[in-house]
């Protein structure tokens, strides 16, 4: 189920907090796509960040995708 929503976050807020906790801002809200994209830009912007990493393994985890964690990310 595919739906649009209105942004939790104003252009300005987004650009004040971190990758990192607008991830989590993501997943918290439930937004998939949102989650995914941003820890996907996490890890292609510093490839060697263990907290990226981690994120990208506990989200994959979750949703039973854990064999795909380590595979690398296209570009």
């Amino acid at each position: 189920d595919i739906r649009r929503v209105e942004s939790i976050f104003t252009p300005t807020q987004a650009q004040g907090i971190s990758m990192a906790d607008q991830a989590s801002a993501y997943g918290d809200a439930g937004l998939w796509h949102d989650l995914i994209s941003t820890l996907t830009a996490m890890r292609l912007e510093n490839p060697e960040d263990a907290q990226a990493q981690m994120h990208w393994e506990s989200v994959l985890d979750i949703v039973g995708l854990s064999a795909l964690a380590d595979e690398p990310l296209l570009q």
